[in-house]
């Protein structure tokens, strides 16, 4: 633009200059927002599937309120390999009672097969066993949980093959207090295998007689990022 006489000075765009929505994602390079540029104190939803990131992603969180005989995740998709499920203060609400897990079919039905394991359980006061053993559906993970407030299970388990046409494995680890005698600390690791091929849609957590979970039982299930 020609000017009579001297040409203005330049002046800096604000914000202020430029309208709502009139950036286009096209006009912005795909390296010009890093993470300095996010707040990361922020939380951020997804609608889609993370790839690439090769991280777990946190699927769903179940806390009992006390009500809950049963603990199920209907979340195992394609999306994902293999699953981590995390439990904290875990309780029953009937003393002796053992926690165990389930395996549902793509109508979400518990499954009846086999699930074989390897336990090596450890105890203060006790010496350590080894065992192989296996059930029609369930499997006991921590044995004979207690009410008693602060005496709570906690575990962290991984399931591997669950959405292919094969067996699925599983990896537990574990510690809770033993029921009969609270001075007693009971740490567990368990490998196993389900022998059944279906497709898996997902998993339970049961006690292995009549109980509720404690309000407050908490359960997190992840998927690991492909």
């Amino acid at each position: 633009m020609a000017y009579i006489g001297s040409r203005p000075a330049d002046k800096a765009l604000t914000s202020d200059d430029i309208a709502d929505g009139i950036i286009s994602t096209a006009k912005i390079a795909n390296d010009a927002v890093d993470a300095s540029k996010l707040d990361e104190t922020d939380n951020y939803s997804f609608t889609g599937t993370i790839t690439g990131a090769g991280s777990l992603v946190k699927l769903s969180t179940a806390t009992a309120t006390g009500s809950e005989a049963t603990i199920e995740f209907n979340v195992f998709s394609d999306s994902y390999d293999a699953y981590k499920i995390v439990g904290s203060n875990i309780l029953p609400t009937t003393n002796d009672r053992s926690l165990e897990c389930r395996f549902l079919n793509t109508s979400d039905s518990v499954i009846s097969a086999a699930l074989k394991i390897m336990k090596t359980e450890g105890r203060t006061g006790g010496t350590p066993s080894t065992s192989m053993t296996g059930s029609d559906n369930a499997t006991d993970l921590s044995p004979s949980g207690t009410s008693t407030s602060n005496l709570h299970t906690g575990f962290v388990m991984d399931v591997m093959g669950a959405r292919q046409t094969g067996y699925t494995n599983i990896i537990y680890q574990g510690v809770n207090i033993w029921a009969s005698g609270t001075s007693e600390i009971i740490a567990t690791d368990i490998q196993g295998t389900f022998f059944d091929t279906s497709v898996l849609n997902g998993i339970q957590f049961v006690w292995n007689a009549s109980s509720n979970f404690v309000s407050g039982s908490e359960f997190v299930i992840y998927g690991y990022g492909k």
